[in-house]
């Protein structure tokens, strides 16, 4: 139900936050987030992410 009341939303062309806050009801995280927990689970490095990501992690985020 969450994936296609998102995907109804895109359909619908509605703004970027309004398709965050959709996204996030339906249990989606951002890069940032999922990169910040695989640092944290020890399954990556943050200097890895700075190298793909192309930006430092922002504490606390």
């Amino acid at each position: 139900p969450g994936e296609s009341h998102l995907a109804r939303k895109i359909l619908d062309r509605v703004d970027a936050p309004e398709l965050e806050q959709v996204a996030r009801e339906a249990g989606f995280i951002s890069l940032e987030e999922w990169a910040k927990q695989a640092v944290e689970q020890k399954r990556t490095t943050s200097e890895e992410v700075f190298r793909v990501l192309g930006r430092k992690m922002q504490s606390g985020n």
